[in-house]
């Protein structure tokens, strides 16, 4: 081969600088790249159809026997190289209790026993690649996140265990609210190994729509509120109301001005944004506190507790019974409704699963009852 002449017509695409060493008899050669190739690139090389031998023939790069030059005549092969922590055997070591790391997914494929990450559907799993981090002691809740520089659709699973076939599944997520980027909190056992994947969420097979991605992790924040904070502004006790904010993963308690209520955590993307809580039958109006294991939120704004209906019957010739759905609220009477007029009916109620029941006598004339919040 003419040496300049080959030489000259070798592109490589992207292109990376480097040397040649040919052999003796010059029929071929070593291209000595003189920076490493970049794992992530899909690599495209091209003699063109213009390179000629020491006779001055040209490359036949088509095998067709027919001088036609290039670009028809060149020859064209694409390389690209294995994501190195593509497969959960060989995962990329992560430490501390916080950091970033940056990486790609593109070209990543799925293994024979792994996972359907997140959504348990193989047909909208695309490609993965597996991190391994060790909780430092004493260990505690700690988010992994790829909502900020992710340019794909992603998914995001922590598992323990030391098989693929036999993982356990921690904490995952697809889109974290309204964001494709996902995030996951989960408490964390101190000296634990943990397996993080990122995922695609895209058709079967081989990842070839994924691209680079950010992802942190860091010990999961207090939670916060957000916007209106919770809606409605008033309700009475055993109404629902919602609470916006993050950081709700992990809840142990909501508390209304003070008082514990029964609640449960939005389910799928809004998890860790919402929670959806019951009005309590001894609530009082006052803020709301959010309790969870990483911190603690209570609102600016208090939720007004309004007084449940009060259900009145007689019981039989001489009796009245008064019940409301709450324990809070006082019972009071009036002969007349004057402002002045009304005073707390004697003696207490009796609390029977979260309502307040009285027995009274019946009264003479007309009687008008109300409940007053304290």
């Amino acid at each position: 081969m003419n040496r300049s002449s080959v030489q000259g017509a070798l592109v490589i695409d992207p292109s990376i600088a480097g040397t040649f060493e040919w052999a003796d008899d010059n029929r071929s050669f070593f291209f000595r790249h003189d920076a490493p190739f970049d794992s992530t690139t899909h690599y495209t090389a091209r003699i063109l159809g213009t390179a000629q031998d020491e006779a001055g023939g040209t490359l036949d790069g088509n095998f067709n026997r027919i001088r036609e030059d290039s670009p028809v005549d060149d020859f064209v092969w694409t390389f690209r190289f294995r994501i190195a922590n593509d497969d959960f055997g060989n995962p990329q070591s992560l430490a501390g209790t916080s950091g970033l790391i940056q990486g790609s997914i593109r070209y990543a494929f799925i293994e024979l026993d792994e996972p359907a990450h997140v959504l348990n559907d193989y047909t909208m799993l695309g490609g993965s690649v597996w991190y391994r981090w060790s909780a430092p002691q004493p260990g505690g809740w700690f988010t992994f996140d790829l909502t900020s520089g992710t340019s794909f659709d992603s998914l995001l699973a922590v598992y323990t265990g030391d098989r693929l076939e036999q993982l356990v599944p921690v904490g995952a997520n697809d889109n974290y609210g309204t964001k494709q980027g996902s995030r996951v909190n989960f408490a964390a056992a101190g000296g634990t190994k943990y397996s993080v994947v990122v995922a695609t969420k895209e058709a079967f097979g081989a990842s070839d729509q994924g691209g680079p991605f950010k992802l942190t992790w860091y010990p999961t924040p207090a939670p916060g509120l957000s916007g209106t904070q919770f809606s409605p502004k008033s309700g009475v006790p055993g109404a629902e109301m919602t609470i916006t904010g993050t950081n709700f993963t992990g809840a142990t308690s909501v508390l209304f001005n003070g008082t514990s209520a029964t609640f449960i955590n939005a389910l799928t993307n809004n998890i860790d944004l919402r929670i959806t809580a019951v009005v309590p039958p001894d609530a009082t109006s006052g803020p709301i506190t959010i309790v969870t294991p990483h911190g603690s939120v209570t609102s600016t704004a208090s939720f007004q507790v309004s007084p449940p209906p009060v259900a009145i019957r007689l019981t039989g010739a001489n009796g009245l019974e008064i019940a409301w759905p709450a324990t809070s609220p006082e019972l009071e009477t009036s002969e007349d409704l004057s402002a002045s007029s009304w005073i707390p009916v004697t003696p207490a109620p009796r609390i029977e699963i979260g309502q307040s029941k009285l027995t009274l006598p019946a009264p003479t004339g007309k009687r008008f009852f109300r409940l007053r919040t304290k």
